[in-house]
């Protein structure tokens, strides 16, 4: 899957939404610089060497990103990420002490990380990786409605794992964006069948939602399946970028010999 980079200035229009995306094989050891406290407490407890991977390349990325639309460095982006709820380091992350209205949303699975950016509206992104044997009966009655369901169980056998990440990706994405999270369960809420184009059709908190959100089907690449949800009208289109190429040029103008970081592993 190839993605693009747009030259020189990084622009953000207020009816787009930026998705940037990146992969596991872009992590060098200088992402991990980036990082506040809070994250490289998160960083310290993940075990498998993927997972570490994975939340280094997004925590850089959200840093570099988010400083060329700003016009700023990534070492004066400062991110919080308390959860509503709760108040643990676990949820949206959230710029402080900036100004321009950006909201943020981050996901990653298998071999992609993804940043969706967009101006004075709530967004959330998921994706996830396809696995061949993943228990889609079990995973429907915890994430789907009955309709759902019973489009689900009407599909060819091989096309259920798709049709359930597209269902289970745009559900997701709508969770984030509200920053509902576990609040609301994912069977209480309805979207359009998996080859319809992306829609919220119910939302048991506020009916109103349906009128304002906007889903789209992103472009992950092979093996994955992702969504994007914006909470704004006045976004109409999602625009999907390189970010390992946005990384890989940081890296080049920060770096004195000009030359790309040494990966993180020999």
């Amino acid at each position: 899957m190839r993605w693009s980079l747009p030259r020189g200035e990084l622009l953000l229009d207020d009816s787009e939404c930026q998705v940037w995306w990146a992969r596991l094989e872009d992590a060098r050891s200088w992402h991990q610089t980036l990082l506040n406290d809070v994250e490289r407490e998160r960083l310290s407890a993940l075990r498998q060497q993927g997972d570490r991977d994975r939340f280094t390349v997004a925590c850089a990325l959200l840093r570099v990103a988010v400083a060329e639309l700003l016009d700023g460095t990534p070492t004066e982006i400062q991110v919080g990420r308390s959860c509503d709820a709760c108040g643990k380091p676990h949820g949206k992350p959230w710029l402080i002490g900036r100004p321009g209205g950006l909201e943020l949303s981050l996901s990653h699975s298998g071999g992609r990380i993804a940043l969706a950016v967009a101006r004075l509206a709530p967004v959330g992104v998921d994706v996830e990786q396809v696995r061949d044997h993943l228990d889609v009966s079990g995973l429907a009655r915890y994430a789907l409605t009955p309709d759902e369901r019973v489009g689900l169980a009407g599909l060819p056998s091989s096309e259920r794992v798709p049709a359930f990440l597209t269902s289970w990706t745009r559900k997701e994405s709508v969770l984030k964006a509200t920053g509902a999270g576990l609040r609301v369960a994912a069977s209480s809420f309805s979207v359009s069948a998996p080859h319809e184009s992306p829609r919220l059709m119910e939302w048991p908190v506020d009916p109103r939602l349906v009128e304002v959100a906007r889903l789209f089907d992103l472009r992950p690449g092979a093996g994955h399946v992702a969504s994007l949800a914006v909470l704004g009208t006045h976004v109409r289109r999602a625009v999907e970028l390189d970010g390992s190429a946005l990384l890989a040029r940081h890296r080049r103008a920060a770096s004195p010999a000009g030359g790309l970081a040494q990966p993180r592993r020999p």
